[in-house]
């Protein structure tokens, strides 16, 4: 069997076709800037991962958050991106909404 050779072009232009609607090729970038607009990102300082998982179509993020006893919490959430920045820190736990 022959060597099937596709220009850079067509294999980049194959990837982005194959991407669901309104996610580019910097997803994990774009879960991470949504995530350093978060106000939780400023008190879990602890980064494991923020990723994007195409599969799923969200952003998974595991970090660890202080908590007000000084103590630290692990989280691992799975979460659209466009509310990805929304997250809070309650007492080492992230929320969507108020505490």
């Amino acid at each position: 069997m022959r060597n099937l050779r596709i220009p850079l072009a067509a294999a980049a232009a194959l990837l982005l076709a194959a991407m669901p609607a309104g996610v580019s090729a910097d997803s994990n970038q774009q879960c991470r800037s949504e995530w350093n607009n978060s106000t939780a990102s400023d008190t879990c300082p602890i980064v494991k991962s923020i990723v994007w998982q195409s599969w799923s179509e969200k952003c998974r993020i595991q970090v660890t958050c202080t908590k007000f006893d000084g103590f630290s919490q692990k989280n691992d959430v799975t979460v659209n991106l466009d509310l990805v920045q929304h997250y809070l820190n309650c007492n080492g736990v992230l929320k969507q909404t108020h505490c």
